[in-house]
């Protein structure tokens, strides 16, 4: 890639849509560091496009996730990166709702906030109560997303389940009406994913399994590591970018959901997943 960058025209290097495109490989090959960089330059030309703000903000996200996912931040670092989340990436997305909301937007920002939830997260505290204010306004936001009726509706829905999950305590697990919502919530998940042609929506409805797994005891850890194979496996279409969202998904469960038995179900799937992919 950087080879082929050398090979452009200087005098192209000051349209947007050249950096955009650049952004866009980079984080295909899951090389967020240098899409980033390439967002940046594209949205500091004449020619930026709202497209790049917003895959500028989502990157940012992602990158801070894997930072903290590899443990490659100090706490100090953990703090800077939550300042910027808070104070760059979410006015950044904020701004754009306010221009014109969408469900991409709001759903960009109900993602933000889940990530502030869980770099705020410390098991050690009596108190969680800065990780649930955060986890509470990315279901507001998730809610947000869906009420605009996007075609990808599986995207928010599937996002609200996993903040519920979150959420729920172990005696939330056994209450008829949690469980009946929680059932609902997947089942339109799998009717919108299943509706799509979209590679994320092929993914989506593996996740649907583990939500069903955790929240419902629907299947086995083995049936949901297997699912997982299938997907991620050698032979799938998926790029490092979806491969790296997935996997980071699992592991959310397995380390801050609240219920001890989600969190117990989730690293089963998650020492399966290792072991095969």
């Amino acid at each position: 890639m950087q080879e082929l960058e050398q090979q452009i025209f200087k005098e192209w290097l000051d349209h947007g849509k050249i950096w955009d495109a650049l952004g866009w490989a980079y984080s295909e090959l899951g090389r967020y560091e240098y899409a980033i960089d390439r967002y940046k330059r594209a949205i500091a030309t004449s020619g930026a496009s709202i497209r790049s703000i917003e895959q500028l903000a989502n990157l940012e996200k992602r990158e801070a996730e894997r930072l903290i996912e590899n443990h490659e931040l100090q706490e100090q670092e953990q703090e800077e990166v939550r300042k910027r989340l808070k104070e760059e990436g979410k006015e950044r997305l904020e701004n754009l709702i306010a221009i014109a909301p969408s469900a991409e937007r709001y759903s960009l920002l109900g993602a933000t906030y889940k990530l502030l939830a869980l770099l705020s997260y410390d098991p050690s505290e009596k108190s969680l109560e800065t990780y649930l204010d955060y986890l509470n306004s990315s279901r507001e936001a998730y809610q947000k997303a869906i009420a605009c009726n996007p075609p990808d509706l599986y995207y928010p829905l599937e996002n609200l389940i996993g903040i519920d999950l979150l959420l729920a305590k172990d005696s939330d697990l056994d209450r008829k009406g949690w469980r009946d919502k929680i059932s609902d919530n997947i089942k339109q998940t799998k009717a919108s994913a299943e509706s799509s042609t979209d590679s994320w929506a092929k993914l989506t409805l593996v996740n649907a399994k583990l939500l069903g797994f955790l929240a419902l005891g629907r299947g086995s850890a083995e049936e949901i590591a297997a699912a997982y194979e299938h997907a991620l496996g050698p032979k799938s279409s998926t790029s490092a970018r979806e491969q790296d969202s997935v996997i980071r998904q699992v592991r959310m469960y397995a380390n801050y959901a609240q219920a001890k038995t989600v969190r117990n179900m989730a690293g089963d799937v998650i020492k399966l997943i290792d072991s095969s992919i």
